[in-house]
């Protein structure tokens, strides 16, 4: 069935979907649960703690780009594929988003590292490794830093301020879309996980719920 679908919501809505719902608790709500949760009975724990963070980090924008995973969600809880997709969901944030973090912050070996680790043991070392040398990396970037900051202040450059915050301006575009490449690889981790187990399966609840939506909506118009 086709209708126009409520807005998913930062955090917990107040339980009304014509107020908005989070995507957690919109599953819960197409479930058939009429005090909805976010932490709906009928999905993967694994799945649930992901999505949680998706939908929270997410721009608005973003947000309603995950209502195909609402179906997907539903009935996804599979004890069998638990640990599966728990697993698969550590290794692919640490092949195709940390690994990738620690390259630009020129630590190469042991993004090279984080890339090779396979087993959630040989994660966790690389991993221990990389936030030694990342927080080591800081530190003297922060020492360089205060450096050039004395000098600057000594040699009265009046135009370091200017150039500290254009570069400040530039380094939070980039941030932005840094930001927003890391939310889609993250979704598609996660959609990828939903795959490994069961999910999907027919509700006999779905479509009263999408018909009840679709009067909900039309009402608060």
């Amino acid at each position: 069935m086709i209708f126009r679908p409520a807005k998913l919501r930062q955090g917990s809505g107040n339980g009304d979907p014509a107020d908005g719902l989070c995507l957690m608790q919109m599953v819960d709500w197409f479930a058939g649960q009429e005090s909805v949760s976010d932490h709906p009975a009928c999905a993967s724990p694994a799945l649930c703690a992901v999505g949680i963070q998706l939908n929270d980090m997410a721009t608005d924008t973003q947000r309603q780009m995950l209502w195909p995973l609402v179906w997907q969600l539903l009935d996804s809880r599979d004890p069998a594929a638990e640990q599966l997709r728990a697993e698969y969901i550590v290794r692919e944030v640490v092949h195709r988003l940390v690994a990738p973090a620690f390259a630009k912050i020129d630590l190469p070996r042991h993004a090279e590292a984080l890339r090779a680790a396979r087993t959630m043991q040989e994660i966790e070392v690389a991993a221990r490794a990389a936030e030694a040398a990342a927080m080591a990396a800081l530190a003297a970037a922060r020492a360089a830093a205060r450096a050039a900051a004395r000098a600057a202040e000594a040699a009265g450059v009046v135009w370091a301020a200017a150039l500290a915050q254009w570069r400040a301006a530039r380094a939070a575009v980039r941030a932005a879309r840094a930001a927003w490449a890391v939310w889609h690889e993250l979704r598609a981790i996660f959609t990828e996980a939903i795959a490994l187990g069961r999910h999907g399966e027919a509700d006999p609840v779905y479509e009263s719920r999408a018909m009840e939506l679709q009067r909900i909506l039309q009402s608060a118009e």
